[in-house]
């Protein structure tokens, strides 16, 4: 089973219609055929809950979500990110609020675990 996870307002259909090969003139799917037995869902749940039973995944794979944070924690006087910022107070809040987020995400895993 392959499970996609992201946030709820995701476009869903986008993500459904290229692993079922559903894009005119688009990228090949592994679900052509070649591979038996492979079945594809989706979680629509925030990756800081747990999003699959306990002890359920073999593989858990994040390609491009760590920097999304719970909450902005204080705003950036001198950038429109906080890693371009030269701000240490700002610094300091993304580190600290970055710092508990991850051991959330990761305690949420360590939980799905197999």
């Amino acid at each position: 089973v392959v499970y996609y996870e992201d946030q709820p307002m995701n476009d869903w259909q986008s993500v459904f219609r290229r692993v079922q090969g559903n894009i005119p003139d688009g990228p090949p799917t592994y679900l052509d055929g070649s591979v038996e037995n492979v079945y594809v869902m989706a979680s629509g749940t925030s990756f800081y809950k747990q999003c699959f039973p306990p002890s359920s995944v073999d593989l858990g794979f994040c390609a491009t979500a760590m920097h999304w944070l719970t909450d902005v924690p204080t705003k950036i006087p001198d950038a429109l990110h906080s890693a371009c910022s030269n701000d240490s107070a700002a610094l300091s809040a993304f580190a600290e609020r970055a710092a508990i987020d991850w051991d959330t995400i990761l305690l949420q895993r360590a939980r799905e675990l197999k």
